[in-house]
């Protein structure tokens, strides 16, 4: 009997929203990517590797952390993770690799090592370019982030532009009849004036 009248109390409170029943946290998924670099020389991790503070030629060698973070409170499981590199860099590292679980709140921290690769690869002039990091869950949370940095000291040329005549894009054959044209226009219209004024 007890029972009963606490359910049926229970059921009018519910009714007049006086009480709300308990429900679970809504879920909120996201996956953050950091992806920082730095020399060997160097003791900071920083964003981006400036021009003013470091360039690197053929054979160098610098370090990239990546660190793939779950800012959301449900646990993400199976993040893949894929590195793609500037054409000018190589590394013996893993390009992808799988983290099982990352828990709310928590992170996973890698390392590659990159190098420079040789002189034909390298432009002389100073070239900027970037490698980036792309992380995936098994659920289809994503996040990603890019780093550049710069290189010089190569041998490989800027190709050149092949329109190196001087002439307009639209060629040598549509300057001469345009020419021709022209011209045929100018003695029309003084012909024209020389026979209207009958001399």
């Amino acid at each position: 009997m007890r029972k009963n009248i606490f359910s049926l109390a229970l059921a009018f409170l519910l009714s007049l929203n006086i009480v709300s029943p308990v429900l679970a946290d809504e879920e909120y998924r996201k996956i953050e990517v950091d992806l920082k670099a730095k020399g060997f020389a160097d003791s900071t991790w920083v964003n981006n590797l400036e021009q003013d503070k470091v360039l690197f030629g053929p054979g160098d060698k610098f370090q990239y952390q990546i660190t793939v973070k779950n800012l959301g409170n449900r646990t993400q499981t199976w993040v893949e993770v894929k590195i793609t590199l500037a054409d000018v860099l190589t590394t013996s590292d893993p390009l992808t690799y799988k983290i099982p679980e990352i828990n709310p709140n928590t992170e996973d921290v890698k390392y590659i090592t990159v190098t420079v690769k040789d002189k034909a690869y390298v432009y002389q002039a100073v070239t900027k370019s970037e490698i980036s990091a792309y992380a995936k869950s098994e659920i289809g949370t994503e996040g990603k982030d890019w780093s550049y940095f710069f290189t010089n000291n190569g041998t490989k040329e800027i190709a050149k532009s092949s329109n190196t005549n001087g002439l307009p894009a639209t060629g040598t054959n549509q300057l001469v009849i345009g020419t021709i044209i022209g011209t045929s226009l100018i003695g029309i219209a003084l012909f024209g004036r020389k026979f209207a004024r009958g001399y």
